[in-house]
């Protein structure tokens, strides 16, 4: 008798290949070199700036990203189809897997029939999981996917270029004997630049006090393709952003696995 959990996880196992697939498409884009950081003191705006050149991310990065977010997200869909089978030999195709940022919410989807036919115990682990049992709620695994893979259907994921890794230091060396700052290392998921977007270009900078002595900026940068924004937290590089998307979902299936289980 065939695993019940076996489709799902083909599902992610289907992802898994698409990440390779991904991961491949951008070490073509970055070994070309069609990207690189262009650097200008602008001291008229106290400050020193760059920018990454180069051309347009394909569309086909979004593309597979997509896919490999909607494989995950149906993955738990199919999950739930599973364990109303244990009850019912023909599930309504109203079932899925809820995704609730708060307690009312998933009531709400009870009610509605995303769980009918799905065992107490079943539900019990499900509620477990929620997105309105972490802290907080924005940072949740699931409900990061679940928006994901509502954006896919209507249009591309956001997918942009950065030139700075968050762990990246740099040298702000002012042009006179003895004069060096090192600016601190930023921490994790942040950076020491300022941000925004100029005559269509985005500019990251430093800014440096008025009247400061002409600076050099020693950097070590390396361009990486992110996602804009994924829960809550901005410029997440994206091959690394797949894998945990799919690692954390493959985790959340495999909890449900002992319910299949006959004695």
């Amino acid at each position: 008798m065939s695993n019940p959990l076996e489709g799902c996880l083909a599902k992610i196992e289907r992802a898994k290949e698409l990440i390779h697939d991904v991961d491949q498409v951008i070490a073509e884009l970055l070994r070309d070199g069609g990207y690189r950081v262009t650097s200008q003191n602008q001291p008229e705006k106290n400050r020193y700036a760059f920018w990454v050149e180069g051309p347009t991310i394909p569309h086909r990065v979004s593309v597979i990203a997509g896919e490999v977010f909607h494989h995950l997200r149906s993955a738990l869909d199919h999950v739930v189809w599973a364990l109303a089978q244990k009850t019912r030999s023909a599930p309504s195709n109203r079932i899925q897997f809820p995704v609730a940022d708060t307690p009312k919410k998933l009531k709400d989807a009870i009610r509605r029939g995303d769980l009918d036919g799905v065992p107490q115990a079943a539900r019990t682990l499900i509620e477990s999981i929620q997105p309105y049992q972490a802290d907080p709620p924005e940072r949740s695994l699931l409900k990061a996917l679940h928006q994901l893979d509502i954006v896919d259907k209507h249009r591309l994921l956001n997918v942009v270029t950065t030139a700075m890794r968050p762990d990246t230091r740099l040298v702000l060396n002012p042009k006179g004997p003895g004069l060096m700052i090192i600016l601190p290392e930023a921490k994790s998921g942040a950076t020491p630049f300022h941000r925004a977007t100029e005559d269509g270009i985005e500019v990251q900078w430093i800014a440096y006090d008025p009247g400061a002595p002409d600076v050099e900026i020693e950097n070590d940068f390396s361009i990486e393709i992110v996602f804009e924004e994924v829960a809550a937290r901005e410029r997440q590089p994206v091959v690394q952003t797949l894998v945990n998307f799919c690692g954390g979902i493959e985790a959340y299936v495999k909890l449900f696995a002992p319910l299949f289980e006959t004695a």
